[in-house]
């Protein structure tokens, strides 16, 4: 969000949208718990977002706060060293390679991708099973 300089969308109010969607969860069957972790989920998504890379030849977290939030809120650590590295392994070896800013921003965002695809197959399947 805070990339796209947009934060609102006129005609639409956030709380009631909100309200609507933690309707529709209970009515899933979802329970509170459960809930708090899909929005827990969908907030580490928006922080991973707002992570900054800097600039020249290798990456670094300039803003660590989101990533700290991130890391909070998935119950792990250790984002850093998986979004500025990557590590190969061959016949046994490890060997980790820096990224630039630009690699670190795609790693980013594949996680994002992968985390954003891992909450829609649960919530089709969630829709699936109480309609089934």
């Amino acid at each position: 969000l805070s990339m796209s300089g947009t934060d609102s969308i006129d005609g639409v109010v956030d709380e009631e949208e909100f309200r609507d969607v933690n309707s529709a969860l209970t009515s899933l069957g979802v329970t509170s718990v459960e809930a708090d972790c899909i929005w827990g989920f969908v907030a580490a998504m928006l922080y991973l977002g707002n992570i900054d890379f800097g600039s020249g030849s290798h990456a670094a977290i300039t803003n660590k706060d989101p990533m700290k939030t991130c890391e909070t809120l998935l119950g792990c650590e250790g984002f850093e060293h998986l979004l500025i590295t990557r590590t190969i392994y061959t016949r046994g070896e490890a060997t980790t390679i820096e990224h630039t800013p630009q690699q670190a921003a795609l790693a980013r965002d594949a996680l994002v991708k992968v985390m954003y695809d891992r909450l829609f197959n649960y919530l089709v399947t969630r829709i699936n099973v109480t309609v089934g």
